[in-house]
């Protein structure tokens, strides 16, 4: 359908910010200002300010050519051809190094994500993209560029977390998200995820720290990946999708809901060692494949009620 070219500055840069927010299914403007100065804090941290100037690239670049090619006018408003871009951005300058190389699979990759969307979509049925092209498009990447394996040797959380530990994994599990780590920039997402809705920031602060919690358990994770939030970012992802997603029943959905979450939790276990030894990064594959069983699992029973 042809848009009729009504995105003025403001608009555009409303949308360029909900890009940022709709990383965790928002659409808030405020939000997602927050996100991108958490992304800021992040990348000084790190020394690594091509992670600001990549993610930027990613906000701009991805619904320009959504709106070339006359790609739905809401949808680019909303920051829908946003956030994958964003996410994928940040994942080239964080597993790889500033190159010529670097730089041809930034832009590329930004084509290949606005490109491969709708066809994945057509492909799903019904179901939503959420971060696969994101996902995809990075495991390419990675293969590409030869990306070394992430395996680690095996190091027993339990003996290690204290609480200043707990509390820094907890907010640390935000960050992640955004594929980095600061505390500082946790909280600003958190902060942001309270501006736009604080049900979900509460919901997710209780999935965060039981994340947090369960790690104690697992013997296949590092002290550095917990304190990280390697751990937990995936599940609040999957939490507040449980929560925007969510139709009918409210105990069936609370039931479906702590079932995917927990699905979240051990798919990611299991998977990430798998994942690491192929040298692809796990990223938020958990919470994508949690997300759409979630919804599988909805529909159908809506269509079993229906029925009775």
């Amino acid at each position: 359908m042809k848009m009729p070219g009504t995105l003025t500055l403001k608009v555009a840069i409303g949308s360029l910010f909900k890009g940022f927010s709709q990383v965790i299914l928002q659409a808030n403007t405020a939000t997602g200002i927050l996100f991108f100065a958490a992304i800021v804090i992040a990348g000084i941290e790190a020394q690594k300010p091509e992670l600001i100037l990549y993610s930027l690239v990613g906000a701009v670049l991805s619904p320009t050519l959504a709106y070339a090619m006359n790609y739905a006018e809401d949808e680019i408003k909303n920051g829908i051809w946003g956030y994958n871009a964003i996410l994928y951005s940040i994942a080239l300058s964080v597993f790889t190094p500033v190159s010529v190389q670097n730089v041809i699979l930034l832009i590329t990759g930004n084509v290949g994500i606005v490109v491969l969307t709708p066809l994945l979509a057509k492909c799903l049925g019904g179901l939503p993209v959420l971060t696969m092209p994101f996902i995809m498009m990075t495991w390419l990447a990675c293969l590409l560029a030869n990306v070394p394996s992430t395996v680690s040797s095996v190091e027993t959380s339990e003996l290690f977390l204290h609480p200043v530990d707990y509390i820094t994994a907890c907010i640390n599990n935000y960050m992640e998200i955004f594929l980095l780590s600061s505390f500082a920039g946790g909280a600003l997402v958190m902060l942001g995820l309270a501006l736009s809705d604080r049900i979900i920031l509460i919901i997710t602060m209780l999935v965060s720290v039981l994340s947090v919690f369960l790690s104690q358990y697992d013997e296949h994770v590092t002290l550095n990946q917990v304190v990280n939030g390697l751990y937990g970012y995936n599940v609040i992802l999957t939490s507040v999708a449980v929560v925007l997603f969510g139709k009918g029943n409210l105990k069936v959905n609370v039931i479906t809901g702590v079932w995917c979450v927990a699905f979240t939790l051990i798919s990611g276990m299991v998977l990430s060692p798998l994942f690491s030894y192929w040298s692809l990064p796990l990223l938020t594959f958990p919470f994508v494949l949690s997300t759409w069983i979630y919804l599988f699992v909805q529909k159908n029973l809506n269509m079993y009620k229906t029925i009775c």
